[in-house]
């Protein structure tokens, strides 16, 4: 059934009669309840052309619920709906749906109810997977408290609610937070549940990957080993959870430089992958990527383009082209032509996935970031400064309040304008960029870090070109033969979009 804009508008916004809805609002109510109800539930893998049809009516339902208004469509309905989309990748979609199932859980059953906490718990993690982290944590911090009031400390909801918390602490950047609760957390479910239950296998993985994102790739390689080894004494060689480990362990010796120890591991978890599974398994698709990821690293881009080009019509035949997947697996593929200097296809790729990225996710979302600052790098490597500078405005500005003035990907994008500024000529604007971003990276790698003194390199190159000499040789503090190359330019350095599947994610219901 299709129904006239103009009448939808209408009818969204017609005001209540008394204490009740309109009569428009009542009947799109019951027909979509009577709809839905022989569905049962959606399917926990794939696509349903069923849901995919009722699913924008129910999304409006629920973002359009007059205020005061006691809606009458089933929250279990609304939250099963907004789980298929959220399976999807489509979290941003399910927002609206869990929203209006909490407000019916809050109304019926009260808001200690352990459905409606479930709901709660489902809605901040909706939040976290469309990258609005600062909401995400606004629900979960109150509630991870709600738990141990309502459950108890070490009931397994509440060690959920936790750790989901901690991921959002993390990917917000707020490091020093995401690892005291994760190990909290770990320490918690080690002691109820014992060392060898998943969900503390899970916790030391995720401790393991904020380590990582914090720096101590130390113990991130302790812990990884560790859990790998149970892994791989417990379940086998080729489970998917001793694979899941073996991927962040690659992924912290890419980290460390020890490419001799990364790039077998990725290649062999890819070959187990495709041989039990096939090339368009999301798992393979992932690994995959991953391996493509290592290649660009090493400095191989024509092998990760030919990895990626498989991925990418695998993700474009399993997902479709629009799907958050495929976006991202086109975006990695466009950084490899980028570095190997085909910029005639990595420019074209790039800007269509920084468009599709923007209308599915959001310009705020982390994958659009990540997806414009490589469009950024292209556009400065293929000499269009001006774009480059645009691009590199717009994402600095959302990273700054996403993520903050420190955090490591907001340094490397005021240092990529900083640069670009400079390759165009206008060294005025780069000198105040390179130096805030100085003072930054000393706050936060220190003043040896390879990209504090890259920028030092940089600030030095800027202030001979206004003619500042003086001070230039002042602040070239290392000598340009001396640093390594890779540690010049971070701007120059890869940003790749994060592995396109989370194989061991946190379940974000509680237990």
């Amino acid at each position: 059934m299709s129904i006239h804009r103009l009448v939808q508008t209408t009818l969204r916004n017609q005001s209540p009669i008394g204490d009740s809805a309109p009569t428009g609002r009542l009947e799109a109510e019951r027909l979509l309840s009577a709809a839905v109800a022989p569905l049962g539930e959606p399917p926990d893998s794939g696509r349903s052309p069923t849901w995919d049809r009722l699913l924008p009516h129910l999304v409006a339902l629920a973002a359009t619920t007059p205020d005061g208004h006691a809606d009458t469509f089933p929250a279990g309905r609304y939250a099963s709906a907004a789980l298929y989309l959220q399976g999807l990748g489509h979290d941003g979609r399910a927002v609206p749906l869990l929203t209006a199932a909490l407000a019916r859980c809050e109304a019926l059953a009260g808001a200690e109810h352990e459905i409606t906490m479930k709901v709660r718990s489902n809605l901040g993690d909706a939040y976290y997977g469309a990258g609005d982290f600062e909401r995400s944590i606004a629900i979960l911090e109150p509630l991870v408290a709600q738990c141990a009031q309502v459950l108890g400390d070490s009931h397994l909801g509440t060690l959920t609610v936790a750790a989901n918390l901690a991921n959002s602490y993390r990917d917000s950047g707020d490091l020093a937070r995401a690892v005291t609760l994760h190990e909290e957390t770990l320490a918690r479910r080690r002691h109820a549940l014992g060392n060898d239950h998943p969900d503390t296998l899970v916790s030391c993985e995720e401790l393991a990957r904020t380590y990582h994102a914090s720096g101590d790739l130390g113990r991130a390689v302790s812990l990884y080993e560790a859990t790998l080894t149970h892994h791989q004494r417990s379940l086998g060689p080729t489970h998917p959870a001793t694979l899941s480990s073996q991927h962040g362990l690659a992924a912290v010796y890419l980290a460390s430089g020890d490419l001799s120890r990364a790039i077998p591991m990725y290649s062999a978890v890819f070959t187990q992958w495709q041989q039990a599974f096939g090339d368009s398994e999301s798992e393979t698709i992932t690994s995959r990527n991953n391996l493509a990821y290592a290649y660009l690293i090493a400095g191989r881009p024509d092998q990760a383009a030919q990895h990626l080009k498989t991925a990418l019509a695998r993700c474009e035949e399993v997902y479709g082209e629009a799907y958050p997947e495929t976006i991202a697996i086109r975006a990695n593929l466009g950084c490899a032509y980028r570095d190997a200097g085909d910029f005639t296809r990595s420019l074209p790729l790039l800007e269509t996935a920084a468009a599709q990225s923007a209308h599915l996710l959001g310009e705020g979302h982390p994958q659009t970031l990540t997806t414009r600052n490589g469009l950024a790098q292209a556009y400065r490597a293929a000499g269009h400064d001006g774009q480059a500078i645009a691009q590199y405005d717009t994402v600095l500005k959302h990273r700054a309040a996403l993520l903050g003035e420190t955090h490591p990907h907001t340094l490397a994008t005021r240092s990529g304008l900083a640069n670009a500024h400079l390759a165009a000529g206008d060294p005025d604007r780069a000198v105040p960029l390179f130096e805030t971003v100085i003072t930054q990276c000393e706050q936060v790698f220190g003043e040896s870090h390879p990209d504090t003194l890259s920028n030092y390199i940089g600030l030095a190159d800027a202030l001979r070109q206004t003619d500042n000499r003086a001070q230039a040789r002042r602040s070239a503090r290392p000598s340009p033969e001396t640093t390594p190359r890779s540690a010049r330019d971070p701007a120059s350095a890869i940003e790749f979009l994060p592995p396109v599947f989370e194989l061991c994610a946190i379940p974000s219901t509680l237990v």
